[in-house]
């Protein structure tokens, strides 16, 4: 289900594999604050990042829903 889904998301962003992350999925993810877009300083090379907040590291710790 829904669940099921935003856990392998919250798996890819944490592996640093968001790139090609739907960018529904990921307005998803930023609408339940579970991620957020980090802006780095500016420096060669440096480019926006999407990170887990500590609700989105909290997520990993729930039960499943029961469907």
């Amino acid at each position: 289900g829904q669940h099921m889904t935003i856990v392998c998301d919250l798996e890819a962003i944490a592996r640093g594999e968001e790139l090609d992350m739907p960018w529904r999925r990921v307005r998803k993810l930023l609408d339940l604050g579970l991620a957020e877009i980090r802006y780095p300083a500016l420096t060669a090379g440096s480019r926006r990042t999407l990170s887990l907040t500590d609700a989105g590291l909290a997520f990993f710790d729930r039960p499943l829903p029961s469907e």
